[in-house]
C-alpha cells in the first residue's frame, strides 16, 4: 500500500509542475475509488500504475 503526500515550491518550475500532475492523478484515482499501485520517476517523466493495471504517464514533453 502506498500513501504519499507531496509538498513543493513550484515558483521556479515549468507551468505544470510534477507535483500538480501527480496530485491530479491521485485526485482522479480517489474519485474513481482506485488506488495507486506503483510509481516510477525519471529525469523528466513519471509513470504510474493503478490497482486495475491502468498506466499513466506525464513529464516535461520537451523531447520527441
Amino acid at each position: 500500500m502506498i500513501d504519499l503526500e507531496i509538498y513543493t515550491d513550484s515558483t521556479n518550475c515549468y507551468e505544470k509542475t510534477w507535483a500538480k500532475e501527480f496530485m491530479n492523478l491521485i485526485e482522479d484515482l480517489h474519485s474513481k475509488g482506485k488506488r495507486l499501485l506503483h510509481l516510477e520517476i525519471g529525469d523528466s517523466f513519471s509513470m504510474a500504475i493503478n490497482e486495475d493495471k491502468e498506466i499513466y504517464s506525464w513529464g516535461l514533453n520537451d523531447h520527441y
